[in-house]
């Protein structure tokens, strides 16, 4: 007999699980490698915590939208 419906439920939970586990482990590393490379104090990260969740609330839409503002005329193209 095949595994009822409440398994599937169970195994697309959990997938979704270590998605979200994966993510957050992988965004935190990222994170705490920015901060050492930057030097920056913990009492200096309470004041860019408070900036960051500022935005937030103020233009949550900026967090996944590209920037609409296109490069001045004066600018010159990247080198590859």
């Amino acid at each position: 007999t095949w595994p009822g419906i409440g398994v599937f439920a169970e195994f697309v939970f959990f997938a979704l699980l270590i998605g979200v586990v994966n993510l957050t482990v992988s965004f935190v590393l990222a994170l705490n490698v920015a901060i050492r490379s930057r030097r920056i104090r913990l009492g200096r990260l309470r004041s860019i915590s408070g900036a960051f969740w500022q935005e937030v609330r103020q233009r949550p839409w900026e967090l996944f939208l590209p920037p609409t503002t296109k490069p001045e005329k004066s600018q010159k193209p990247a080198q590859t």
